[in-house]
């Protein structure tokens, strides 16, 4: 396996990924809003994001296709990952048909209802067709995605999205100058590009030798496969579902303003979770590797040591932003909408929590009974909406919106806990004595620090903040989680014994 400094360089190709993506999507807004005008832009908005809710599947198709394939390259076993991809192959083949066929039926039915221009409603059909196709395509291409990351080669990996935001944006540079009009000609280049990224995919993924389909033995992997892929879809569509109707809640209590307030936060929420969700990308092949090598044994340690770091790289970001809620937002946003500096203060503390979420999943994906675990987590992330609905409904502010959460998502994180328990991925008192306690003390040291700024206005309270919690949370992490070791040596070293 790779030393410390390979995960050192996948997290920071899967992050600079994730940069280079959210900053080219907030210049392809622009560049598609002059050409295609108001009423078209949100349109397309439309269109796309009804497709594009279809995601959480992909995500779920993913997760499934790494986890197989990690272990049988964990264990050395070539044979079984040429059936593990044909099963795979198979199963992105028949979800991409699904969806033509069942977005095609929906959407013929539905389109009539929606408010759309005169001049667009003959052709929404078609163009809603366009935006399937491009999905569709998009989860033919998952079993050679999973496959690299399987692998730890996250440069290709983050090269195909890169190439495919780079792609969008010189499509929507060139709109202005199509004699045909602007939506209708994007439309029809989502499918084009999708397809040029997955056709050179394919071409580079032609060198492994796992990337051969053999039919007669992928059929038998198939019903194990789509178990899984349906098991980790319930949850990323549990997730999905909470999420809008979380904001159909906040709309019909509050209104659109309050909407807006909500979008900020989400918007902050991805930017703060950012490095972290690079990281545990990065490591989760090592998980697998490891429960497909039998070496269980050792997954407890790596569970800690990724709980650890996610923790502290969550919360040197989000205890200064935090603290400081109301000093940032008035830096990014001017005038920030009501309720949305209390609103984010309570979302950096989830974001905090939450990070200690990831490893305990990426294990129990690595052990592989899913359906109890996926179920229960489900029920308690569902619970979010009657909550909140009951909250606002007895008075509750805004805020109650993310305090719900909030607390849900501590039952979450104990139900995650007596799972991976209950699997023997790691010891109760384990997990206690060494993530818990210690990153509380670690997280107190860190939020104390930051009130330092307040003898400071402005940016200057950020900045002192920000540098105060940081040095307070890397010393506390370094005396109480890494002791003899210096942090630097987590990298440095091998990951899963750096912090063991």
């Amino acid at each position: 396996m790779p030393a410390g400094s390979s995960l050192l360089r996948n997290s920071l190709l899967l992050y600079g990924r994730m940069v280079l993506v959210m900053g080219a999507g907030l210049v392809l807004s622009r560049l598609l809003l002059s050409a295609m005008g108001v009423t078209g832009y949100g349109v397309y908005s439309l269109l796309w994001g009804v497709v594009a809710l279809l995601a959480f599947f992909e995500s779920a198709m993913t997760t499934a296709f790494q986890r197989f394939f990690g272990n049988d390259l964990g264990a050395s076993e070539a044979d079984s990952l040429k059936a593990d991809f044909g099963a795979a192959s198979l199963c992105s083949l028949l979800a991409s048909v699904g969806l033509l066929a069942i977005g095609a039926v929906v959407s013929y039915f539905a389109l009539p209802y929606l408010e759309l221009p005169d001049n667009i409603r003959p052709e929404a059909w078609w163009l809603m067709l366009l935006c399937l196709e491009a999905m569709a395509i998009r989860f033919t291409r998952i079993p050679l995605l999973s496959l690299l990351l399987s692998r730890e080669e996250m440069g290709p990996y983050a090269a195909v999205s890169v190439s495919e935001a780079v792609l969008k944006l010189l499509v929507a540079i060139a709109l202005p100058y199509v004699p045909a009009e602007s939506l209708a000609a994007y439309c029809i280049a989502l499918p084009a590009i999708d397809g040029l990224v997955a056709l050179a995919l394919a071409l580079y993924c032609r060198r492994l030798p796992e990337v051969t389909i053999c039919w007669r033995e992928a059929r038998k992997r198939i019903a194990p496969m789509f178990r899984f892929v349906a098991a980790n879809a319930l949850a990323s569509g549990a997730d999905v579902g909470v999420r809008q109707g979380c904001n159909i809640v906040v709309n019909l209590f509050f209104g659109v303003v309050l909407n807006a307030s909500v979008a900020v936060c989400s918007q902050a929420r991805i930017a703060v979770t950012a490095l972290t969700g690079s990281v545990q990308t990065a490591v989760a092949p090592r998980i697998f590797h490891l429960h497909g090598a039998g070496r269980g044994s050792e997954i407890g340690n790596m569970v800690i040591a990724l709980s650890r770091l996610s923790f502290l790289l969550t919360s040197l970001v989000a205890i200064p932003l935090g603290v400081c809620s109301s000093e940032v937002l008035h830096i990014w946003l001017g005038s920030p909408p009501p309720w949305a500096e209390e609103m984010f203060s309570v979302m950096c503390l989830i974001c905090v929590i939450d990070s200690l979420s990831g490893p305990l999943w990426v294990a129990t994906v690595a052990h592989g009974r899913l359906w109890g675990y996926q179920a229960m987590v489900s029920l308690i992330m569902l619970l979010n909406v009657p909550a909140v609905a009951l909250a606002f409904h007895f008075g509750a502010d805004p805020v109650a919106l993310y305090v719900v959460e909030l607390i849900l998502l501590l039952c979450v994180l104990i139900v995650r806990v007596l799972f991976a328990v209950r699997y023997r991925l790691i010891g109760g008192w384990q997990y206690l004595s060494r993530v818990v306690l210690p990153l509380m003390e670690v997280g107190a040291v860190g939020f104390a620090a930051s009130f330092s700024g307040f003898c400071f206005q402005g940016f200057w309270r950020i900045a002192v903040a920000a540098i105060s919690s940081w040095a307070g949370l890397l010393l506390a992490f370094k005396l109480i989680c890494m002791r003899t070791q210096s942090i630097a040596s987590l990298w440095r070293g091998s990951f899963e014994t750096s912090m063991s």
